[in-house]
């Protein structure tokens, strides 16, 4: 409730590391970082978090079609490839983030946008991850995809159906990853200053929540171009 009032403090990432390694000050972590769209780091990330095994991602394939159909649609056909390539190549790289915390640091209890995977790896230090199944929505007294309960120390005279529900917990250190299935909601805990880098993905399982989010992505692409003047209310239906 209070982190609208907060101020916004702008660093280095050297900056914020010594911050986290500072067990005085350490107070908050760095959520959302990009890496992928900084070419100086990309080699410096570890291959294994590039080999999804199992987990098929199918993410920069869809987006790329996507945009391909979208702006051959909107602008016609005209370069529309080569604008697809570097929409999609750009949202792709975005979906990919380094997430940087002290010791104590927490994610609150949430699942993730758009049906979206998540898989998180981490290559510093030690964190605990608590997950429950979708089947648990009930227990979690969820609000625009967060719940309130403290899953470390839950108070069951306010929220009394969370004591249905069933965690999975996971202590994650460096080499070791983590994959949260669409609409599993989780929450994480910094048991040492950590660095841990995460992907949101679509595959075959979740393709039509993908496909859900992009209908929602053009409309407000034609809205825009409509109140720019640039389409009248009878084309890109």
């Amino acid at each position: 409730d209070t982190l609208r009032r907060a101020p916004v403090v702008e660093c280095s990432l050297a900056d914020f590391a010594r911050y986290c390694l500072d067990p005085g000050e350490a107070r908050f972590y760095l959520n959302g970082f990009e890496p992928l769209l900084r070419p100086a780091l990309v080699d410096a990330l570890p291959a294994s978090f590039f080999d999804f095994g199992h987990a098929q991602d199918l993410t920069f394939e869809l987006l790329l079609e996507f945009e391909t159909q979208t702006n051959a649609r909107l602008f016609g056909s005209k370069d529309a490839a080569r604008l697809a390539r570097v929409t999609a190549t750009d949202a792709d790289q975005r979906l990919t983030k380094l997430f940087l915390g002290p010791e104590g640091a927490v994610t609150r209890l949430h699942r993730d946008n758009h049906g979206a995977h998540a898989r998180l790896t981490v290559l510093h230090g030690a964190k605990l991850y608590v997950a429950f199944p979708p089947s648990d929505h009930a227990f979690l007294y969820v609000r625009d995809g967060h719940s309130p309960i403290d899953v470390l120390h839950p108070d069951l005279d306010r929220y009394p159906l969370y004591a249905r529900a069933t965690p999975h917990a996971a202590v994650l250190t460096p080499g070791h990853t983590i994959l949260i299935p669409k609409n599993w909601y989780h929450a994480a805990f910094s048991l040492q200053p950590s660095v841990t880098l995460m992907r949101n993905f679509w595959s075959s399982t979740n393709i039509q929540d993908f496909a859900d989010m992009q209908k929602d992505q053009i409309q407000r692409k034609i809205n825009a171009l409509r109140r720019a003047g640039f389409l009248r209310n009878d084309e890109a239906t």
